[in-house]
């Protein structure tokens, strides 16, 4: 138990030697916490956590992307990440059942009633 604390504390102190070299990957922490700390749902975590953690491998320039990523996720909330992802997977006609499970209103035409439109 003691090696292993040894090996964890000198793991912890490469990380943070690695993390406080980068301001971008600072603030790109930062970000996760804020949004982390109003996720509604399981899923947007996870989310927010794989774009962390690969933002923490990544170049400097790839830090930034992802940090961008993360504020417009922020932006979008769960129907509309839900209609992105589905028009992700029906892209190119990979899934052509990828709206199936989207509530959405019925197209308007010519003959649609004031009401509905």
């Amino acid at each position: 138990m003691r090696n292993l604390s040894s090996r964890l504390g000198q793991l912890l102190e490469t990380v943070q030697k690695f993390i406080s070299e980068s301001a971008a990957k600072i603030d790109l922490i930062e970000e996760r916490g804020f949004q982390s700390a109003r996720a509604v749902s399981r899923e947007r975590i996870e989310l927010i956590a794989e774009a962390v953690a690969k933002g923490l491998s990544a170049d400097e320039a790839d830090v930034i992307r992802r940090r961008r990523l993360l504020v417009m996720l922020g932006e979008l909330d769960e129907d509309e990440l839900a209609l992105l992802k589905a028009y992700g997977r029906s892209y190119g006609g990979q899934d052509r059942k990828a709206f199936e499970g989207i509530n959405r209103h019925d197209p308007v035409h010519l003959r649609t009633s004031t009401e509905d439109r």
